[in-house]
C-alpha cells in the first residue's frame, strides 16, 4: 500500500473498529508476502536456473560432474547407432575403420596389415566411410 492510500485507509478502519496497531500489523504481514512473492518469482528467472555452459548460455558456470544423466544416455545411443552402424558393414569395411580411425594406423600401415597396395587400402577405406555415412543418415532418418 502507498503512503497516499494509508491515511484513507487508516480512515476507514477506524471506521470498522479495527485500531490502528491491527491495521499496521495487517500491513506489515501483507507487505512480507508480497516481498516473499516477488522473491521467489525472481528465483524463477530462466537465465538464474540456466547457469551451467552450455550452446545457449557459453558464459555460464562448469557444473561439478559433467556426467548428467542425459549426456550419458546421449552418449550410450551414440555409441550403439555407431555399432550397430559398424555391424552392417561388410568385415573387411569394419575393419579397415576400425583399424585406421580407432586404432590409428595410417594407410600405409593398414596396407601392410592386410596385405594390399596403399592404393587398394586407401579405396577400400574410401568406400568403407562411404557405405558407413550412408548408414549413419539411414539411422538418422530413422529416428
Amino acid at each position: 500500500m502507498t503512503a497516499t492510500k494509508a491515511p484513507s485507509a487508516l480512515f476507514f478502519a477506524n471506521i470498522s473498529g479495527d485500531s490502528p496497531f491491527s491495521w499496521l500489523s495487517r500491513l506489515a504481514d501483507n507487505a512480507i508476502v508480497d516481498a516473499a512473492r516477488f522473491e521467489n518469482r525472481e528465483k524463477r528467472r530462466p537465465e538464474d536456473l540456466l547457469t551451467f555452459r552450455s550452446e545457449s548460455n557459453p558464459r555460464g558456470a562448469d557444473p561439478v560432474h559433467f556426467e548428467t544423466p542425459s549426456r550419458i544416455f546421449a552418449r550410450n545411443e551414440t555409441i550403439d547407432t555407431l555399432v550397430r552402424s559398424l555391424d552392417a558393414l561388410p568385415a573387411a569395411y569394419r575393419q579397415a575403420i576400425l583399424f585406421t580411425k580407432f586404432e590409428g594406423l595410417t594407410t600405409s600401415e593398414f596396407a601392410k596389415g592386410i596385405g594390399k597396395s596403399r592404393q587398394d587400402a586407401a579405396l577400400l577405406l574410401h568406400r568403407a566411410l562411404k557405405r558407413f555415412r550412408e548408414l549413419e543418415q539411414a539411422h538418422e532418418t530413422t529416428k
